[in-house]
């Protein structure tokens, strides 16, 4: 009937402007972060005047069958294409931060006052929304002194997330999911009340650690210079003859092993003295705090004989120390490279240890560990301070011992306008499993390529990330990282159900079945965030210029069917006349 064209025509006209008006708004949202495109299906819609029960060819239920006239007509009904993916767009913001895969960011509303609100309370769904537009932004608040950086998205709502501990820990994230909501509306559920507004804080702060382990990864030149064996050194003024002419003393070294040397020493044959006695079986050199040599013992007592006639006393010396208008012998000299091991006491303040490397023979090695001016170094190798620890590599050079060593380290107090430190110490094993010994690429240095430990000082927060985890990383100035909070995700049964408050952002309906908010690793395989980047809107421009040209001539047909009509309706009004 032509009332029927009419109204069909009517309808059909208005769902075109409907579609119109979608594929407009997806145009003009293309470069809009996050932006899910309005997809416009056509619904039949069919009314029926019930008068009677009669069957017609129109009717569904023969037994219920109407009369009168039948409009069929369509509508438009937009929905948004929530579970389509944009591409990855990068961006130079670090605060950016885009959803690889399935699920949605969880972000609030702030509160009446405009803050971020830590606990909500409400029933009203459009406190807690979701969306996938991760292009956030730096928000302060706060008292002075106590601001907090928060995150917003351009709409102003709060990214939600979990705050780690101060050691960075998350606690309590699991999976959990939470049944639809009743009825047509979302509701604040439990779950995402655990939520809060995530932060950094400016000026925050991490304790430094006292350094208990030190792992060197180093190559000691295999073919660093060996020191000798047996050193001899001639020197006068030590004793004189009976007609008072200074004789020269010659002292010989001969070394047992590490630190332990034997001693002889004689005067010309032409002098015809005899020494008591001529050696020394066993004297231990080792080194103070300020380098000199220290000798064990460091005296001898030596009676002198011209031509069998006595001549007295006369004690050797020996090591760095002399009393006055007395002489040292000569001692002898080792070959060292050194290594200096940066430390942190225990006030995670910065100390340097200096460890030093003597070749003694074919793969064998000593190694010391000597006091400074403002430490004393305890308990190394057998005999303790400064005492020689031997190192031996195999034939292929690998360490075969030891794999590590333990010193204790007395630190003295040292001190200046701005900072004292108090004494105190550290136990400190050096693990020495990744030592080496080859040709070095320097002669005679020690090749580094990390110097690996377990200290640090105490630092202040410089800046922060996000990491494909989600997990918000603060960076401080003493090098050192640590978990902030963590960015979880939200997933749905049926996603393309949530309610859209704008073409970004959505809240929870019964239709879109149960959530799930954890963690993006427990999420899905493939599942992951993408630092430094957003998601751009899914719209294909290509496809809305096809869809505006189909709709313009159903629109244009249609409105030729509505003047087709109308002008039949004259027609058929003229009979009457």
């Amino acid at each position: 009937m032509l009332w029927g064209a009419l109204t069909n025509a009517s309808s059909a006209m208005q769902a075109m402007d409907g579609a119109m008006g979608g594929i407009s708004q997806n145009i003009a949202n293309i470069n809009t972060t996050g932006y899910k495109r309005i997809q416009t299906d056509f619904k039949t819609v069919m009314s029926e005047s019930h008068s009677a029960p009669t069957n017609t060819k129109n009717s569904t239920n023969k037994n219920t069958a109407t009369t009168g006239t039948d409009i069929f007509g369509v509508r438009a009904v937009n929905r948004y294409a929530v579970t389509q993916q944009g591409m990855m767009a990068p961006t130079n913001n670090w605060t950016d931060l885009a959803i690889n895969g399935r699920g949605f960011f969880i972000v609030s509303q702030p509160g009446s006052d405009g803050k971020p609100q830590a606990a909500l309370d409400s029933t009203d769904s459009r406190n807690i929304l979701y969306t996938r537009a991760g292009s956030f932004t730096t928000a302060s608040d706060g008292p002075a002194g106590s601001e907090k950086t928060y995150f917003k998205t351009t709409g102003g709502q709060y990214l939600m997330g979990w705050m780690a501990d101060g050691q960075g820990r998350i606690a309590g994230v699991e999976t959990t999911e939470t049944a639809p909501v009743a009825g047509g509306a979302g509701v604040t559920s439990g779950v995402e009340k655990t939520l809060v507004p995530i932060y950094t804080t400016p000026g925050q702060t991490i304790s430094g650690v006292a350094t208990t382990r030190f792992q060197p990864v180093v190559n000691i030149p295999a073919d660093a210079t060996t020191t000798s064996t047996n050193q001899s050194f001639t020197q006068t003024g030590w004793v004189n003859d009976p007609s008072g002419t200074p004789l020269a003393l010659t002292a010989s070294w001969q070394r047992i092993s590490g630190n332990n040397w034997s001693l002889s020493y004689s005067l010309p044959a032409s002098a015809n003295a005899t020494l008591t006695p001529a050696t020394i079986a066993s004297v231990t050199l080792t080194t103070d705090t300020n380098g000199k040599i220290v000798a064990t013992p460091s005296s001898q007592a030596v009676d002198i004989a011209f031509g069998g006639v006595s001549a007295g006393s006369k004690t050797i010396y020996m090591g760095s120390t002399v009393p006055a208008g007395e002489q040292a012998l000569v001692s002898p000299t080792v070959n060292e490279i050194p290594l200096a091991l940066t430390v942190y006491d225990q006030n995670y303040q910065a100390r340097t240890v200096p460890v030093y490397f003597e070749k003694e023979g074919n793969n064998q090695w000593n190694m010391r560990i000597r006091s400074g001016s403002d430490f004393t170094v305890t308990a190394v190798g057998p005999n303790g301070n400064g005492d020689s620890v031997p190192v031996t590599f195999d034939g292929s050079g690998k360490i075969v011992t030891p794999t590590e060593l333990t010193f204790s380290v007395n630190w003295l107090t040292t001190g200046s306008t701005t900072i004292t430190t108090p004494a105190g110490s550290n136990s400190i094993t050096i693990d020495t499993s990744k030592m080496t010994q080859y040709v070095g690429t320097k002669p005679g240095k020690i090749d580094i390529k990390s110097l690996d430990q377990d200290g640090y000082e105490s630092g202040i927060l410089d800046s922060a990330s996000f990491n494909s985890k989600g997990e918000l990383i603060g960076h401080f100035n003493n090098g050192r990282t640590r978990t902030l909070a963590m960015v979880p995700l939200a997933t749905f049964t049926a996603a393309d159900q949530l309610n859209p408050i704008s073409g970004t952002v959505f809240e929870r309906t019964a239709n879109a079945g149960t959530m799930s908010i954890d963690e993006i690793a427990k999420q899905g395989s493939g599942n992951q965030f993408v630092s430094s980047a957003v998601e751009a809107s899914n719209v294909d421009l290509s496809d809305e210029f096809t869809r505006m040209i189909v709709t313009q001539k159903a629109y244009s047909m249609n409105a030729t069917v509505f003047k087709t009509a109308d002008e039949m309706t004259t027609v058929a009004r003229d009979l009457y006349k």
